[in-house]
């Protein structure tokens, strides 16, 4: 397994500069040539940020590019024939899905309800003990009528699918613990593809020109309700949402330059834990239209750059509209917003449909073997987790124990997956730490 490269610069603009140079389209500046503000008011409102603990190697970089084009922006005004290809990587390749192969899983039919909420955050050690409350994500899985709101419910039918990077196969929930129901919306929890082809092609150009995209992996954060995004965009035009969820702290995430897939075994892919402005918020129109008998192919069913994203919109960029409204009351939220209510705090925990799926079933090889650990996760076993790692050559001694998966644990579960040749990223139980690496 080639090994997962975190911060080499020179190798991530080497491959940006030949993602370019393989689509050989002209250096014209577009945000000067091309006055299409709509497009680009509407791709960079939902970027995301590049944090310091990646870019802080740019100014040296050895190689930089200009703005980039239109057509270095925007995946679908390319030809059908010459788009690079956005794909989702086989379960073994993916940091969703490798941690489960030895479940049965694949496409299935299952009842999810409170008391399988409970086992999934127990079994990842997500302290939520004192939310009444609970926002949470469920990557690559449907309702199995195929319907956009699932209304309240003690238990709900759903489906597992695989996520792609064009339509809403994820689920975004909220969980009510009081009264034991959840409601569950359409969405997404994956980037658009613009994002990530636009990400590619504008990592090397002034600060002010990139498209942030990553995808934020599976577990336990804080969100704050605020308004998206925090500050302008480009242009000085942005499409701001009062009253969506902010990143309150720190994500994992991963991104790619080069081939428009998330697999961490590719190279100048790049894990971290940082802040990058992955809110939760409507899932709107994408940027790029699609005219009606323009012969244009249907374009992605949500705009995101690596939020979390519910069907719906917003009216006069004022009061929530559609599926994203529901979610915000089932939060109890105030609709319209209300600026009062800004900096209130809920917990999100992102799984995936499987996760869920294999939690429904309860079997005897679940109940002993479904333990697992996540950022976000936290408590007693994460602790003893820290200090076997810290108990290991292979993993850099710069971390104190604290009880929480946070970036240095994390950084230290990479380093020791890549040593024993497990997919870096994907989430991990005690035999981590139980057996020697193999190189």
């Amino acid at each position: 397994m080639k090994r997962t490269r975190l911060h080499d610069r020179r190798t991530i603009l080497t491959g940006i500069a030949a993602v370019s140079a393989m689509h050989a389209f002209g250096m014209r500046d577009a945000f000067a040539a091309q006055d299409d503000g709509a497009f680009l008011d509407r791709l960079y409102s939902n970027a995301t940020g590049i944090p310091r603990s990646e870019s802080s190697g740019l100014a040296t970089a050895s190689y930089s590019c200009r703005p980039p084009t239109r057509e270095q922006l925007d995946w679908y005004v390319l030809p059908e024939g010459k788009r690079p290809a956005v794909s989702w990587p086989t379960d073994a390749q993916s940091v969703d899905y490798a941690h489960l192969q030895s479940f049965t899983a694949g496409d299935q039919e299952f009842e999810l309800s409170s008391a399988i909420l409970e086992f999934i955050c127990v079994r990842n050690s997500f302290e939520i003990a004192a939310d009444k409350i609970v926002a949470f994500g469920l990557r690559g899985c449907k309702l199995s009528s195929n319907g956009d709101d699932s209304g309240w419910g003690a238990s709900h039918r759903l489906k597992t699918v695989r996520p792609n990077h064009r339509n809403r196969n994820c689920l975004i929930g909220v969980w009510d613990r009081d009264r034991d129901s959840t409601r569950l919306f359409a969405g997404s929890t994956v980037p658009e593809a613009t994002y990530m082809y636009a990400f590619a092609n504008s990592f090397c150009a002034d600060p002010q020109y990139r498209v942030g995209c990553n995808m934020m992996l599976t577990g336990l954060y804080k969100f704050e309700v605020g308004q998206h995004p925090r500050g302008a965009r480009p242009r000085g035009h942005t499409h701001y949402q009062p009253g969506a969820l902010l990143e309150a702290g720190p994500v994992a995430y991963i991104r790619t330059t080069v081939k428009l897939e998330y697999n961490p075994t590719l190279p100048n892919s790049i894990l971290e834990f940082d802040t990058v402005g992955n809110n939760i918020h409507a899932g709107g129109s994408p940027p790029s239209p699609c005219a009606v008998g323009s012969g244009c192919e249907q374009i992605a069913e949500f705009s995101s750059a690596g939020c979390q994203v519910v069907s719906g919109d917003y009216s006069n960029n004022i009061e929530p509209e559609g599926s994203w409204r529901e979610f915000r009351l089932a939060l109890g939220l105030s609709n319209p917003p209300d600026p009062r209510e800004n900096k209130r705090q809920f917990h999100y925990f992102l799984v995936t449909g499987d996760d869920a799926y294999i939690a429904s079933q309860q079997s005897q090889t679940v109940l002993n073997e479904y333990w697992r650990y996540r950022p976000g996760s936290s408590g007693h076993r994460v602790l003893l987790l820290q200090k076997r790692l810290l108990s290991l050559k292979q993993v850099a001694r710069t971390f104190v124990p604290d009880a929480a998966f946070g970036r240095q644990t994390f950084l230290g579960v990479i380093n020791l997956q890549q040593c024993r040749n497990i997919l870096p990223g994907s989430a991990v139980d005690d035999q981590l730490t139980s057996q020697m690496c193999s190189a």
